[in-house]
């Protein structure tokens, strides 16, 4: 780790173990950085090109739009009977492996 990053984090203070989220940084910062932003960037290509018309919404909605009927569907409790279903269907195949 570079002295500049170094300086930027909190110093160690004697008797105090640092927070989750300092250690996760401390662990692999860069790398971490790196997948939160690829996740980032691949959600916003998504969203302009689904804004922009390259995608057709038939197939492949914007995920502001998923997000936003997410939420509606929890609000209205119409969520939970297709999570039921979903877990109903995956008992049953699992169950039938056996």
């Amino acid at each position: 780790m570079s002295e500049r990053a170094a300086a930027s984090l909190p110093a160690k203070q004697p008797g105090r173990r640092p927070g989750a989220l300092l250690r996760w940084w401390q662990r692999a910062g860069t790398q971490n950085v790196l997948r939160i932003g690829g996740i980032v960037l691949f959600l916003a290509a998504w969203e302009g090109s689904s804004r922009v018309g390259w995608l057709d919404p038939l197939f492949a909605s914007s995920p502001s739009l998923i997000l936003e009927k997410l939420i509606s569907m929890i609000g209205d409790g119409s969520l939970w009977p297709h999570v039921a279903a979903s877990a109903i269907s995956r008992r049953w195949a699992s169950a039938s492996r056996f």
